[in-house]
């Protein structure tokens, strides 16, 4: 082992390496996340303060990727990497809570439903006509289809304006895993935003389609009629947060669907439980699992 004296010292430049790279790694996070804020309502400031800093060059640009280099490889020599933030800066626009549709009737574009249309015209004679229709339509089950009814997440908040959050803290924590933003951009085209959702939602879906089809069961199995429900749809409901002068606090609720389980339905083993949503076609597809 080293002498003490010298161990003395080795400890002595941990020390300040530590505190070296917290003031350089947060320091130089603030001020890049900053940057386009900066460049919209200061940039000639900034400019004045560090020519090139609004356009990512200068002197005082490089000499902050520097600075921010060398406090990643001392996080990541001493295991103690930087990558974090609690609540700023980089604070999201976009609060989404998942929601559940319970729908009792069956899709209308479903084998089910088709056969249903098409079974009276077996017939040969008024009354078998009458006979398979009623068999079609299942009964004594209604042939309107029955309305949608929306089940919002315990996490929301009731009054958008007004709340406080205590206790579901696991709810919490599982549902912003569920949780889909579905962003919008004033320069792009309804048409690209749908296909830009489209890609979005195929991923998001493939990738969480267990816990989607745990969900939406464990949420079907806790509402007043979801047990009777053919189709159990999750919901996107995001909220938008404006900036600090607009006059309102926030826009929304923007609801979009992004998948669907349909609990009496079977799938072939190449399909999961859990549809997606097409922004597109407007119309629910199977996914590959």
């Amino acid at each position: 082992m080293p002498p003490a004296n010298d161990r003395s010292v080795c400890l002595g430049i941990f020390v300040l390496g530590q505190l070296l790279l917290l003031v350089m790694s947060n320091a130089t996070s603030v001020l890049h996340d900053l940057h386009a804020h900066l460049s919209r309502t200061a940039g000639g400031e900034a400019e004045r303060l560090a020519p090139g800093w609004t356009g990512k060059e200068g002197h005082a640009w490089q000499a902050s990727q520097a600075l921010a280099a060398l406090g990643n490889r001392w996080g990541e020599l001493t295991g103690q990497t930087q990558g974090w933030s609690l609540f700023a800066p980089g604070v999201s626009a976009e609060c989404v809570f998942p929601a559940v549709r319970l729908l009792r009737d069956v899709p209308a574009d479903s084998a089910a439903a088709i056969a249903g249309r098409l079974l009276p015209l077996a017939a040969d004679d008024p009354l078998a006509t009458l006979t398979l229709y009623q068999i079609g339509r299942g009964g004594d089950e209604p042939m309107m289809p029955a309305a949608a009814e929306d089940w919002l997440s315990d996490n929301e908040p009731r009054d958008i304006d007004a709340f406080f959050r205590i206790g579901d803290f696991r709810l919490r924590r599982f549902e912003g895993a569920l949780a889909l933003v579905l962003t919008e951009s004033p320069d792009e085209s309804p048409e690209s935003r749908a296909s830009r959702w489209r890609g979005e939602i195929a991923k998001f879906v493939s990738s969480h389609s267990a816990n989607i089809h745990a969900y939406l069961r464990w949420r079907s199995a806790q509402l007043p009629g979801g047990t009777d429900a053919r189709q159990v749809i999750l919901l996107m409901r995001r909220f938008h947060i404006t900036e600090p002068e607009e006059p309102s606090l926030w826009q929304g609720p923007f609801v979009m669907p992004v998948a669907r389980w349909q609990p009496r339905a079977s799938w072939s083993a190449d399909y999961g439980q859990v549809e997606m949503f097409n922004p597109v076609t407007r119309r629910f597809e199977g996914v590959l699992k």
